[in-house]
């Protein structure tokens, strides 16, 4: 996370989709690190127009 980096929003957009990872560890994960985390499914931005598919989580800290 830190090597890619946060977005101008304090946010990364991460694909868990091929990982066999449940939602409460990514959440866990995130916590752990001092982040947060939030599912992008159906997340509609000017960036993702038809929205994003299960897996992908963004991962944010408070700014």
């Amino acid at each position: 996370i830190n090597a890619v980096g946060f977005d101008a929003d304090g946010q990364i957009l991460i694909d868990f989709s091929n990982e066999n990872v449940s939602d409460e560890a990514i959440i866990a994960a995130a916590k752990e690190l001092g982040l947060n985390a939030e599912s992008a499914e159906g997340n509609q931005t000017e960036k993702f127009k038809f929205g994003i598919p299960y897996g992908y989580w963004w991962i944010y800290k408070e700014i």
